[in-house]
């Protein structure tokens, strides 16, 4: 997905054992060569957290992999959010908000549809009620594939919509201070929106944060996503 104008997504390889600090602060002066950049703890004031541009009017995010560094610049938006994933992380269907917690209680009944004909949903149908393979014998390898692929896709799935809800959160700048139950996405246009369900702020009685975010395409094995807030 191509990113809108004035929002910059760049990741660079950290070596086993090399700081990752050293390759995101790297990017970011590439990105900003004015500016400079600091993090503070809002909880124990340590040198961690949240980077904070000084010296040029810009907002910026990191998101760490392993292997991977990923920052986001924006000079056009307050806050943004940027969060990396690796594409086959499991069990998130234990934090990802309503429906996707739903989708994974369900099971991958759903993943063939969603998977671009990577496994066609008669035949995960039909394989759901009896393994069977070619002329009907049953064929306990083609039965293993299909299921590794749609575990992986569903993976991947649970992965993306991660991304998103923690993109939202970062830009929002509370990260998982705040329940990522409170996180809906919804596809719109060339990207998605994000609403947080908020009671602890109530601008005009409406209770809600509003961000405009994209899935980007990362580093091989890596989900992305950005988030800003919507205008």
């Amino acid at each position: 997905m191509t990113l809108p104008a004035g929002i910059h997504v760049a990741w660079r390889a950290v070596p086993p054992g090399a700081p990752r600090r050293e390759a995101s602060r790297a990017l970011l002066a590439e990105l900003l060569p004015r500016a400079s950049f600091v993090s503070r703890c809002a909880s124990c004031g340590g040198d961690h957290g949240r980077v904070r541009v000084e010296g040029v009017d810009a907002a910026v995010s990191v998101s760490y992999v392993p292997g991977w560094a990923v920052v986001a610049v924006t000079r056009d938006h307050p806050r943004i959010g940027v969060d990396a994933v690796p594409a086959e992380a499991g069990g998130l269907e234990r934090v990802l908000p309503g429906g996707s917690a739903e989708r994974a209680r369900a099971g991958v009944e759903d993943v063939p549809v969603r998977a671009g004909g990577a496994v066609d949903a008669r035949e995960w149908a039909r394989g759901r009620r009896v393994p069977a393979g070619v002329g009907g014998a049953v064929d306990a390898r083609e039965w293993a594939r299909i299921e590794d692929a749609a575990a992986r896709v569903h993976g991947t799935a649970d992965a993306r919509e991660w991304a998103r809800v923690e993109a939202v959160l970062k830009a929002d700048g509370r990260g998982l201070r705040i329940d990522p139950s409170r996180v809906t996405v919804n596809a719109s246009g060339d990207g998605w929106v994000a609403r947080i369900v908020d009671p602890d702020r109530r601008p005009s009685g409406a209770g809600r944060s509003e961000w405009r975010g994209w899935d980007l395409d990362g580093p091989a094995g890596v989900v992305l996503a950005v988030a800003v807030g919507a205008a």
